[in-house]
This record gives C-alpha cells, sequence and structure tokens, in this order.
C-alpha cells in the first residue's frame, strides 16, 4: 500500500446503451472494446497509467494535471468517427495504491465529476485547475461552484468541452440570497 499524488481521470463512453440496441450485443461490444483499447492507448503515449476498465468507463492517473487535458483532447479525436463519445471527470490529490487499484478521495471526487459531465466534456476540480499552467487554465471555462454527495463544501468545477459555446452543461442560478443560490447548486442525496 503507498499513498501518492496524482490526478485521477475517469473516462466513461457516451452513447454505448444506444448503441446496442441500434446495432446489437456482438457488434455494440466489438466498438466499445475497440474505443477503450483506443483511449488506453492515449493514456500510455501521453504518461498517463491506466488502472481498471468496468463497463464502458476507464479509470487512469497521471503525475502531470496538464496531461489530462492533452489526453482529453485525444479521446474527443478517437472518438469522433464513430457513434461513441465521451464524458470525463479529473481531480488531483493523494490516492493510496492497493491492490492494482487506487483508492480515495480523489478518485471519489473524479468519479462524481464524470457522473456529471456530459458527452464531450471534461470537467475538472479545483485541485486540477490550481495545478496548470496559464496556457492549460485558459482552456477551461469556470463551470461554477457544486455540492457533491459525500462533501460538506461546495466544490468550484472547471469544463474542458469539444462542445460548441452554448450546448454545453450550464448551472442556471435561481434569484435569491447568495445561500438560496448555493442551496441550488447541491444535488440530492439520490444524486451525484
Amino acid at each position: 500500500m503507498k499513498e501518492v499524488e496524482v490526478a485521477v481521470m475517469l473516462a466513461d463512453i457516451s452513447g454505448s446503451t444506444a448503441l446496442y440496441d441500434k446495432v446489437g450485443n456482438v457488434e455494440a461490444l466489438n466498438r466499445v472494446s475497440n474505443c477503450l483499447d483506443l483511449l488506453r492507448d492515449v493514456i500510455e503515449r501521453n504518461g498517463g497509467h491506466f488502472i481498471s476498465s468496468k463497463g464502458d468507463d476507464i479509470l487512469c492517473i497521471f503525475g502531470d494535471p496538464q496531461a489530462t487535458l492533452d489526453v482529453g483532447m485525444q479521446m474527443f479525436e478517437q472518438t469522433q468517427s464513430n457513434d461513441l463519445s465521451l464524458h470525463a471527470g479529473v481531480d488531483f490529490g493523494k490516492v493510496i495504491r492497493a491492490r492494482n487499484d487506487i483508492f480515495g478521495d480523489t478518485v471519489n471526487m473524479a468519479a462524481r465529476l464524470a457522473t456529471v459531465a456530459n458527452s464531450g466534456e471534461v470537467l475538472c476540480s479545483q485541485e486540477v485547475y490550481d495545478e496548470l499552467s496559464g496556457d492549460y487554465r485558459a482552456m477551461l471555462r469556470f463551470f461554477g461552484p457544486r455540492h457533491f454527495k459525500g462533501k460538506t463544501a461546495l466544490s468550484n468545477i472547471y469544463l474542458f468541452s469539444e462542445a460548441v459555446p452554448g450546448q454545453s452543461t450550464e448551472i442556471i442560478f435561481p434569484e435569491g440570497t447568495e445561500k438560496d443560490r448555493a442551496d441550488a447548486a447541491r444535488f440530492s442525496d439520490d444524486g451525484v
């Protein structure tokens, strides 16, 4: 068991359920498997380490948080030519490496971010943003503060997207006090 500080990315393929319905189990599994193999190659070419894959997602780590945005761009390019896209979440912090896997709050946060991201988006935590150079920070748009299940404080989230402006996830705050807006940013207990 070893604790290390890394950027954790959880990328999930979008559109696989519809693909299974459209082309059948065998062909869909072949396409998803090929896509995951391409994504794994992109990760390893950019200095990342593949950790695991369950279903149609892929979990990986990087020593350099900036590499996660490079990988995000390349992953989008790799998935443009078929019926699949992806969405991802990235956090930076300490994880425990044990049993050929990773554990800890950073992994949980990356998973929460991936759940919230729409197809064609990578959502990054404040911790990732703080580690980026100015050029990489310029690639992100402040998404807003969010409350995630299991977390006591609001988390600042940043968006990297292949999407056309105006078609990405938006946070709409209701009129009212700052507390009202913060409360509106919270997800329900059975949400994220």
